[in-house]
């Protein structure tokens, strides 16, 4: 490849989209999981992920050890159960928050103060297994 044509490829001009063809400003709108600027707080989305995130991480390193434990149809077995159970507890989650975007604003209007440090202290606790698994 000439340097002629290496110049092509990296010139903006050349790699530029089209304005008619995508909104020129669509990459700076804001995430749903972006720390807002006013508070300093990660938003649900990043929440969401970094939870999910912990918990995969986990099972991906205790479960096959629960698998060779108990064999493989108590395994599917205990797994459904656990699947059961977590979908039911999402399911009255998804219920009491209505139409609120983040769960501790559900947690402040159901609980109060109290409740919603509660909720925070029960997160924070939950984030710690994790950790302490992956030391």
């Amino acid at each position: 490849m000439s340097s002629d044509n290496y110049q092509k490829i990296i010139n903006d001009q050349f790699l530029k989209v089209p304005s008619h063809i995508i909104e020129e400003n669509l990459m700076l709108t804001k995430v749903p999981g972006d720390i807002d600027k006013d508070t300093g707080k990660h938003g649900s989305l990043t929440t969401i992920f970094s939870v999910w995130n912990a918990m995969v991480g986990t099972g991906l390193v205790t479960i096959p050890w629960a698998f060779s434990q108990s064999g493989l149809v108590l395994g599917i077995f205990f797994t459904f159960v656990a699947f059961v159970i977590s979908f039911t507890t999402q399911y009255f989650v998804m219920k009491a928050a209505g139409s609120d975007i983040d769960f501790t604003d559900t947690l402040k209007k159901q609980f109060g103060r109290k409740g919603w440090f509660a909720g925070m202290f029960i997160f924070i606790a939950m984030l710690t297994v994790p950790i302490i698994l992956y030391t």
